[in-house]
């Protein structure tokens, strides 16, 4: 891929947003590009980190409509059954409790590693996603009806 390749999307970032992102952009037929400095082995299998990610119910609802959640063992996820929102010193806190909602929780906590391990997983069964591990990215110009990004590697890509 030196010469320059015309797809829809070019993702910097392999994080589980970005990852996310490509596996539903490439499940609904987009042409997906994703560049990552890591190697393609530590974004398939991410070591843990200690990160929970705080997911929503929509959240929850995009991922599995691209077939994340499914790939996240139960036993990794634990219902957020309450939370507190605190600013700086301040001793006020604004506490919200699932008790006063409908839900049998406000939303669930996912460890980060187990999330890019299935979004890895997901965007992998793609046909359309393509991932440049272990690149850099060197410039990126902005135009009036694309995007092209080039690597150190001498990729160069139009989106």
């Amino acid at each position: 891929m030196n010469e320059l390749s015309d797809v829809d999307v070019v993702i910097i970032g392999a994080g589980p947003a970005g990852l996310c992102m490509a596996a539903g952009l490439a499940q609904k037929g987009h042409r997906v590009v994703m560049v990552e400095r890591q190697p393609e082995r530590a974004i398939a299998e991410p070591a843990f980190d200690g990160r929970e990610i705080a997911l929503t119910h929509r959240s929850v609802h995009i991922m599995e409509g691209i077939g994340l959640w499914q790939r996240i063992a139960p036993d990794g996820i634990s219902p957020l059954k309450r939370a507190a929102v605190m600013t700086g010193k301040s001793s006020y806190q604004l506490l919200f409790d699932h008790r006063d909602t409908r839900c049998a929780a406000l939303g669930y906590l996912a460890p980060n590693h187990l999330i890019r391990k299935a979004a890895f997983e997901a965007l992998s069964a793609q046909a359309g996603a393509t991932l440049l591990a272990e690149r850099q990215v060197t410039g990126i110009d902005v135009g009036a009806d694309d995007v092209r990004v080039r690597t150190a590697q001498g990729e160069a890509l139009r989106a």
